[in-house]
């Protein structure tokens, strides 16, 4: 039971601190118009996907805007599991002048739409290059329709041929959060990433902890 209990208390305080991120996030929009943030990571595995769905769901729920939370990790999807989702859309409908708007699926809860990353298999062999320059239109249409955007992208790194990368989208969003796991991202790491978004001009609003234990 004391187990049960401190369970119950790591994800209530965990729940408090993404809702104090969204009000920082709720912040800068009003001062600066901001529509768009990307999260990232300097590795993978560090929370980005969580923090994506759980910053998209108390949004949509407490803030009365309509939210898209859209999956650009498209080497190693995984933001339509936090919704149970199965991709269903893929870039060659499209490049066939298919709208983005066809692909949007519901989350289930109000105001909060999803689009998850496409079916084709490494993007039907793209390279990064095309794979970012694709995913930048992607991100331009659907800004039109949404109040808030939330992007799950991949890590920073390793860097792999398909990835879209998360430079190219951070520049095409208005602000990047990045997610940082204790006692497991090495500092040197966390540096290389933020010294690479700053020198490409993009904004870092800030930096989220996860499983940060106060000692």
């Amino acid at each position: 039971m004391e187990f049960i209990e401190k369970q119950k208390v790591q994800v209530l305080s965990e729940l408090a601190e993404t809702d104090r991120t969204l009000a920082g996030l709720e912040n800068w929009t009003q001062q600066t118009a901001i529509g768009c943030c990307l999260i990232t990571s300097a590795s993978a595995g560090e929370g980005k996907t969580l923090l994506t769905a759980c910053l998209g769901r108390l949004s949509a729920q407490f803030h009365n805007k309509r939210v898209l939370l859209i999956d650009m990790n498209w080497h190693k999807p995984n933001l339509h599991n936090c919704f149970g989702l199965i991709p269903e859309w893929n870039l060659k409908n499209y490049f066939n002048e298919i709208s983005i708007p066809d692909f949007i699926r519901s989350s289930g809860i109000p105001n909060l739409d999803i689009l998850t990353a496409p079916i084709s298999s490494n993007n039907g062999g793209n390279s990064s290059a095309e794979n970012s320059r694709t995913a930048e239109r992607i991100l331009r249409e659907s800004r039109e329709l949404y109040d808030f955007i939330l992007v799950d992208s991949a890590a920073m790194f390793p860097t792999n041929r398909y990835m879209v990368d998360p430079v190219i989208l951070g520049n095409a969003c208005d602000l990047v959060i990045l997610t940082v796991l204790t006692g497991v991202t090495p500092r040197q790491q966390i540096k290389r990433t933020q010294v690479m978004l700053q020198s490409a001009g993009i904004k870092v609003a800030g930096v989220v902890v996860n499983h940060w234990r106060d000692q």
